[in-house]
């Protein structure tokens, strides 16, 4: 079954207390965008600022102020739980950040905690590729990443790919990531 993985943070910014890395898993990307567009358009949810062109306004779950976000928001949670679509995250309180198991002495903190990052990215997903709970083994899957900067020119999505898609010479069974790409969250 091919799925879409979506991968976000929260939490990389100086002052946050806590990093937050959550993943969604979706098995049929078509249906839950199906009804997650039909969620906005019975709500009237569309874009009304001329500086973005997307159909519908972002639905930002820390943002939300008005009692139609709250109903969009209430709606589009009913409409996760109803689908095969399942959420992984790993939470990490920066106060207990120790840089030293993430690189040596005299490389810059920014660098170790992009390393940090894909490593808690991995601890996320590979339990889920090797023996995923809901029992269908993913194959074939695209996962999209945050777009973040790059830290010394460590890109997070680089590495991931040498951990996770196949090479070009790939033989064998069906991989379990077959792409992994920047998006704009």
């Amino acid at each position: 079954m091919a799925y879409r993985i979506y991968v976000d943070e929260s939490g990389t910014h100086e002052g946050s207390d806590w990093l937050l890395i959550g993943m969604l898993f979706v098995p049929h990307h078509a249906d839950i965008h199906r009804r997650l567009c039909k969620v906005k358009d019975e709500y009237s949810y569309f874009n009304t600022s001329e500086k973005h062109k997307a159909r519908y306004r972002q639905l930002h779950f820390n943002a939300i102020k008005t009692d139609r976000d709250v109903s969009v928001a209430n709606a589009w949670i009913d409409e996760f739980c109803a689908s095969d679509a399942f959420f992984r995250a790993v939470a990490f309180e920066w106060r207990m950040w120790d840089g030293r198991y993430f690189g040596d002495a005299f490389e810059p903190d920014t660098l170790k905690k992009r390393r940090a990052y894909k490593k808690w990215c991995e601890l996320v997903l590979q339990p889920e590729l090797s023996s995923p709970l809901n029992g269908n083994r993913i194959t074939g899957a695209e996962m999209f990443l945050d777009h973040l900067r790059l830290a010394y020119g460590y890109d997070v999505v680089d590495h991931l790919r040498e951990r996770f898609e196949p090479p070009d010479s790939y033989r064998g069974s069906a991989p379990a990531i077959t792409r992994i790409q920047h998006t704009r969250s």
